[in-house]
């Protein structure tokens, strides 16, 4: 990340009546793969991530709930699940009891290879009920809400097929005991597949995904069902006759639809995608699109999308390949004519990626997915709070997780000067580059801070050497503000 940060020192010095701090990350996990997938704010302005385990719990791997308090602290964390294979993808408040509700997929229990997979738990993460939902082959939950009427409504796909090869599965469940109140699937003769589900204001259930329409392009799919589950409304909302992936998508304080995704924009369909937007009325028809790019790959797209407390604006999160690093997350705010406004990218020299986005109650955001930077030893859930302006990373807080591993230099850029752990007063080098690769300054210090007396805004990579030890830093110098 760019990371001019303030690390764990801030934190222990502030005092238990302190303001929560507008931007911090973290991250969470142990030796093994880590992933947040979904979010939400709770009580007390806690956050619940849901996501999957390979660090901790039963199997190959669990569904892993974290709870993490206003200042980016864990409070507590869970694993669901048994010996096989087990993922949760989503999560709710439960407006009951202040529990949590997941949805995934579970290999460890049900009827043959991967079911459905739906917890209800109290708010200390102890399981009420657990339940799985499926067939002999293989079905998966991808999103969850509570409906108007106080039920569950779980949307995802299933190879168990009914028209396709895989289609559009949803489910509407008792919250008191997990039973099946209903189940539809729904499709075409290719691969179907539900991504999001939300509440709309026509009095529907609204669902997103992505729909194969004639076995070789996809486009964004907008589905529509009532309260018991009959279709109102089945829709391609992009045209192209190429690949679209549809991965999210929300309805803005005008009563549109935004879709967020990725879209192929190769001549022969080879998988080289930008990072797509489309806009469209309440029953789907198009108003408008935009891709945003700086070189299609095969990884670029918007993952997740939200509201913002302006009428006029909306928020989502781009995975975007930046020079000389790989891939990293970009929360991206745009006005509803797509008009870009700001953006920040976040993440270090290895992968890092968000899968979800949500609007906290303090107007900001708050965002999940994985990190294999930061000392990550294969992939951390890594967890990220913003304020409501998205730009601006050299003020985030970076609230380092409680281990029990050896000591790691702590190295942050913060006023135009690097700070780092020196309490031996060790001789440490530090050597700055350009986004071009160019080395600018380098130097040699025993104290804890280092002027790399950067004359021009812009973003730089510091490595730092103490003995064996070493550090990389990627840093944004704003010298107008520094």
């Amino acid at each position: 990340m760019k990371r001019g940060l303030f690390i764990l020192l801030v934190v222990l010095g502030l005092n238990v009546n302190a303001q929560p701090p507008s931007k911090w990350y973290n991250r969470f996990g142990g030796a093994g793969i880590d992933i947040g997938y979904g979010v939400k704010e709770t009580y007390k302005r806690h956050y619940i991530v849901a996501g999957s385990t390979s660090s901790f719990g039963y199997g190959a791997t669990d569904a892993y709930l974290i709870l993490v308090d206003s200042m980016g602290q864990k409070v507590w964390d869970k694993t669901y699940g048994g010996v096989m294979a087990d993922v949760a993808k989503a999560v709710v408040v439960n407006p009951i009891d202040s529990g949590f509700i997941f949805t995934g997929y579970t290999g460890s229990i049900g009827n043959g290879g991967y079911d459905v997979y739906l917890v209800r738990t109290d708010k200390n993460g102890t399981i009420i009920w657990q339940q799985s939902f499926g067939g002999l082959d293989w079905d998966f939950g991808n999103d969850i809400i509570i409906a108007p009427d106080g039920n569950i409504l779980i949307c995802g796909y299933t190879f168990n097929s009914k028209y396709g090869k895989k289609d559009g599965y949803i489910s509407k469940i008792n919250p008191n005991n997990g039973s099946i109140i209903w189940e539809k699937k729904y499709g075409d003769s290719h691969d179907d597949i539900f991504t999001s589900i939300i509440s709309t204001t026509d009095g529907f259930i609204s669902l997103c995904g992505t729909r194969t329409l004639d076995g070789i392009s996809n486009d964004f799919w907008l589905f529509k069902v009532n309260l018991n589950g009959d279709s109102i409304l089945s829709k391609a909302v992009t045209s192209f006759s190429t690949n679209e992936k549809c991965y999210d998508f929300m309805q803005d304080k005008n009563n549109q639809l935004v879709f967020a995704g990725a879209l192929d924009t190769s001549l022969a369909m080879t998988g080289k995608y930008t990072s797509y937007l489309v806009r469209t009325d309440l029953s789907g028809a198009f108003l408008g699109s935009i891709s945003y790019t700086n070189g299609a790959t095969n990884e670029d797209k918007f993952s997740t999308i939200c509201n913002t407390k302006n009428q006029n604006e909306f928020c989502m999160v781009r995975k975007v390949n930046q020079p000389l690093y790989k891939f990293n997350c970009q929360p991206f705010k745009t006005l509803p004519d797509f008009t870009y406004l700001a953006a920040t990218t976040y993440g270090d020299f290895d992968d890092d990626e968000i899968f979800n986005i949500e609007m906290c109650s303090d107007n900001g955001y708050i965002l999940t997915g994985s990190c294999k930077s930061y000392d990550a030893i294969l992939e951390d859930v890594y967890l990220i709070k913003l304020d409501s302006t998205i730009y601006g990373a050299q003020s985030i807080v970076g609230i380092k997780e409680n281990t029990n591993t050896s000591y790691e230099i702590e190295f942050y850029y913060y006023k135009n000067k690097l700070y780092f752990h020196n309490s031996t007063l060790e001789e440490t080098t530090i050597s700055i580059y350009n986004v071009t690769g160019q080395l600018i300054k380098e130097g040699n210090t025993n104290n804890a801070s280092f002027d790399p007396q950067i004359q021009k805004s812009g973003i730089y990579f510091a490595i730092l050497k103490q003995g064996a030890r070493s550090k990389k830093l990627k840093f944004i110098a704003n010298i107008a503000h520094d």
